[in-house]
């Protein structure tokens, strides 16, 4: 009888252990209806770097740099289910410039929000495009919205290419 109930409480403790979560949360599906509403920006961070190319042909860092953002106040981006969107409030970013061959530099400014503009989604590729800009969703379960996002800008001879992040959450 003592076997039977050892297996009996073996079988009971990995029948339990199986059933745990692992895949996290549920992904729900990127439309403007789902989406609508507004959401508190709750993380953000990103880094980027700026090249020149040289007369050999090879492409040189002049700079370097690594932000984020912290004591987000009133930080709110609306989606509405029409396409637009507004984003308010501010944050402080704190951003580590290193010119090549110098000390790094850290310094922190407030930024103030106050914009507004257009926005189309595809469920498919999981992408949002705000205003020509198109970032990755890489989490939305109805509460939560996470995204990433890749650019490219070039002035004159420099590069400057980065990538972010920013996480929020549904009020």
């Amino acid at each position: 009888m003592k076997i039977f109930k050892f297996f009996l409480f073996t079988i009971t403790i990995a029948t339990l252990s199986a059933c745990s979560s692992d895949d996290g949360p549920a992904s729900v599906e990127l439309t403007n209806e789902n989406l609508a509403g507004s959401f508190a920006i709750t993380f953000y961070q990103g880094s980027s770097e700026t090249t020149v190319q040289a007369t050999d042909g090879s492409i040189v860092v002049t700079e370097s740099d690594t932000y984020f953002g912290e004591t987000f106040t009133n930080a709110i981006v609306t989606f509405n289910a029409d396409g637009t969107y507004s984003l308010m409030g501010s944050y402080v970013e704190v951003y580590t410039v290193t010119v090549t061959g110098q000390a790094p530099e850290t310094n922190e400014e407030i930024v103030m929000l106050d914009e507004s503009g257009t926005y189309s989604v595809d469920n498919t590729s999981r992408t949002i495009n705000l205003d020509g800009g198109i970032v990755d969703v890489t989490l939305f379960d109805g509460t939560n919205l996470y995204f990433t996002g890749n650019y490219s800008e070039t002035f004159g001879d420099f590069t400057e290419t980065g990538q972010f992040e920013y996480r929020m959450v549904k009020q």
